[in-house]
C-alpha cells in the first residue's frame, strides 16, 4: 500500500510540473517583455491626467512610461518601478500660473545629460533648453529645475522634476519615477 501511495505521489508532482511549466510558456512568437517598456509615446492629456496631477488642462501632451535601466551602479530598478516623462504645453494664462506656482519649489540642482538620455520622441525644445560644454562632454541644463512631487506627483509617481522649455511658450518637460 505504501509503494502504491509513494508511485501516486510521484505521478503527481511530475504531473504538476509539466502542467506548469506548459503554463508558464508563452505561444511562439508572443511578446514576453516588459509592457511597459513597449508602451507607445501617447499624446492623449486625459490620459495623462488619470496617472498624474496635472494643474490645468493641457493644450497638448507628449508622454511615455517606461522601465528604468541599470545606469545608476548604486542601485538596481525593481520590477515596479517606472518614470513618465511628458512634454506638456499650457495655455499663457494657465502656463504663468504654473511658473508663479513652481517658484517655491526651485531645486539647487546642476543638471547635465549625455546625448544618448535625450530620447528620440522629445522635440528639438527640450535638447534646446541645454547647451553643449565642451569641458565635460555633456549637455547642461541653462536654467532652474523645480521639484514635480509638490505640483505633478500622484501614486506612484511620486519623484521627480520638471523644467520650462526655453523656446516653445507654454511647453515644459516632465520626468516623475515611482522609485
Amino acid at each position: 500500500m505504501k509503494k502504491k501511495y509513494i508511485h501516486y505521489l510521484i505521478f503527481a508532482i511530475v504531473v504538476t510540473t509539466i502542467s506548469c511549466k506548459l503554463l508558464a510558456t508563452p505561444p511562439e512568437g508572443e511578446n514576453t517583455s516588459d509592457p511597459i517598456e513597449n508602451t507607445p509615446v501617447r499624446n492623449d492629456s486625459e490620459g495623462l491626467a488619470q496617472i498624474i496631477n496635472l494643474p490645468a488642462r493641457p493644450q497638448s501632451a507628449l508622454w511615455h512610461v517606461s522601465t528604468p535601466g541599470n545606469e545608476n551602479p548604486r542601485s538596481v530598478p525593481g520590477p515596479s518601478d517606472y518614470t513618465l516623462e511628458a512634454v506638456i504645453t499650457f495655455s499663457d494664462e494657465d502656463f504663468q500660473a504654473i511658473q508663479a506656482d513652481a517658484s517655491a519649489y526651485v531645486l539647487d540642482w546642476i543638471v547635465e545629460w549625455d546625448e544618448s538620455y535625450f530620447e528620440e520622441w522629445y522635440p528639438d525644445s527640450i535638447k534646446n533648453s541645454f547647451t553643449f560644454d565642451d569641458e565635460t562632454g555633456k549637455y547642461r541644463l541653462v536654467h532652474s529645475v523645480y521639484d514635480a512631487s509638490q505640483m505633478f506627483g500622484k501614486s506612484p509617481y511620486l519623484t521627480g522634476s520638471f523644467i520650462f522649455s526655453d523656446v516653445n511658450a507654454g511647453e515644459l518637460f516632465l520626468s516623475l519615477s515611482s522609485n
